[in-house]
């Protein structure tokens, strides 16, 4: 027991002090988080690619890469468009299984995407240095970038959703090292958050 508490503390620390420091970097959210989307800009836009993407998948669009609803009656191809296919998955289970509605599941992912950054930001440092000091002072650089931030602020929904790329690198620097990687990776991902 005292094995799965520490490995429990650490993520639950780094995630609380992120969704802290999230809220007061995005700290007219708090205000506003049920009744406007966060940031401007592409705002609208993002909020419109949540919509869609659950209404394809309501509708049987198993890809929602394409939509008649844009360009009438031909529609558009979406491949080239920002659709964030993860927020929109995402963005169902905040609204079906929790009920949220489209304004609330844009800005709760919008958090999320701060608190995840910020965590696998930790892990990928604290795994390449063993410093967890130094890995949480990387997580705020990264995670509070001017560069990210300002992509909050213009809604660029694709843009600020950088949580996978320390994972994608933290990821692959563990499976160089293991032997038939692609075998450990699929039986110890879900724990290699974990362990560290």
């Amino acid at each position: 027991m005292k094995h799965v508490i520490k490995h429990v503390r650490q993520p639950g620390i780094v995630m609380a002090a992120h969704f802290v420091l999230a809220l007061v970097a995005t700290y007219s959210l708090i205000f506003s988080i049920t009744s406007a989307v966060v940031g401007g800009g592409d705002s609208a836009q993002n909020a419109w690619n949540l919509w869609w993407v659950r209404w394809a998948a309501a509708h049987g669009h198993i890809e929602p890469f394409f939509t008649r609803m844009l360009y009438a009656p031909w529609g558009v191809s979406l491949a080239y468009h920002p659709l964030g296919p993860f927020n929109g998955w995402m963005g169902i289970l905040l609204q079906d299984v929790l009920g949220m509605d489209l304004v609330l599941t844009y800005n709760v992912i919008t958090l999320a995407t701060f608190v995840f950054t910020g965590l696998t930001t930790f892990y990928l440092v604290n795994y390449l240095v063993k410093d967890t000091g130094v890995a949480f002072v990387a997580s705020l650089i990264f995670t509070y970038a001017p560069i990210r931030m300002s992509r909050v602020v213009f809604g660029n929904f694709e843009m600020y959703s950088t949580q996978f790329i320390p994972l994608v690198v933290y990821s692959s620097s563990r499976c160089s090292k293991l032997k038939n990687c692609v075998t450990q990776f699929l039986r110890h991902w879900p724990w290699e958050l974990q362990a560290g």
